[in-house]
């Protein structure tokens, strides 16, 4: 994400869909095989996520109120990304990289116009 992208009104967000009751989901549900290893992955609030859900958060995601929401991912999967992920987040930035943060922060704001 770039000040010049911004500023231009792209936002550049994403959606990370977990399994979506499609009808190639469903197809693969008839499988027995690929049922089992598609059942088996976690979902901690459990079944599968529905197509008008994911055209919801895409309508947000489009709307005014979404405004500032500028260079993020939504997962939309049922909890599977925190689930893998529980001890990634949140994590102190490690001091290695905080010249970096504070370089990057500083080019920003040089090129970034003022509200």
């Amino acid at each position: 994400m770039t000040p010049e992208w911004a500023g231009a009104g792209i936002r550049l967000n994403a959606l990370a869909p977990g399994a979506i009751m499609t009808p190639l989901l469903e197809k693969q549900l008839a499988t027995p095989r690929e049922a089992k290893a598609i059942r088996a992955f976690p979902v901690p609030v459990g079944g599968f996520g529905d197509p008008d859900q994911l055209a919801d958060w895409m309508l947000f995601m489009l709307s005014e109120a979404a405004d500032f929401l500028c260079g993020s991912v939504v997962f939309v999967d049922g909890g599977s990304d925190a689930y893998f992920r529980a001890d990634d987040w949140p994590k102190a930035v490690p001091a290695r990289r905080l010249a970096g943060y504070l370089l990057r922060m500083r080019a920003f704001s040089r090129t970034s116009k003022p509200l």
